[in-house]
């Protein structure tokens, strides 16, 4: 699922930043962040597609 696949980069490129080995997501802040281009995505499918694809 997109959600995941974004969730799984977002978190390793949070583990190359802080050049830290195990990094879990934190689902709470990842919803935070990430919740309003979902939204966004749902209310403007076209838009969401570019989202995804970028």
């Amino acid at each position: 699922m997109p959600i995941l696949l974004t969730c799984q980069a977002f978190c390793s490129l949070k583990a190359e930043i802080l050049d830290i080995i195990s990094v879990q997501c934190d689902q709470a802040r990842f919803t935070w962040l990430f919740y309003p281009v979902y939204a966004a995505g749902r209310a403007f499918p076209s838009h969401g597609k570019l989202v995804a694809a970028g």
